[in-house]
């Protein structure tokens, strides 16, 4: 359990909450208004709710975002689309 604790301290430090960082939507479940983002460069998981969101998000969206801290564990917000998925047929 130290272990976990320290490494969760040594990650948190290492995390700017003024810089806007960009990722891909792992997964958002519209019907929820919630989902995952993986960080671009470190491959972090962070969460996302809908009430965070400045555009609409799908799953593989490229977007950028700002982060903070939530007793949950880092949530992002202000959440903008960069690229949309290519979409099938269209």
């Amino acid at each position: 359990m130290k272990k976990l604790v320290f490494l969760v301290f040594i990650f948190a430090s290492l995390i700017s909450f003024s810089q806007t960082y960009t990722g891909k939507v792992k997964v958002y479940i519209q019907s929820k208004g919630f989902g995952y983002i993986i960080l671009e460069k470190s491959k972090i998981e962070v969460s996302v709710i809908e009430e965070n969101l400045i555009d609409e998000i799908d799953n593989n969206d490229i977007v950028t975002f700002l982060l903070r801290d939530t007793r949950k564990g880092l949530e992002a917000y202000n959440v903008k689309v960069l690229r949309y998925k290519k979409k099938i047929g269209k």
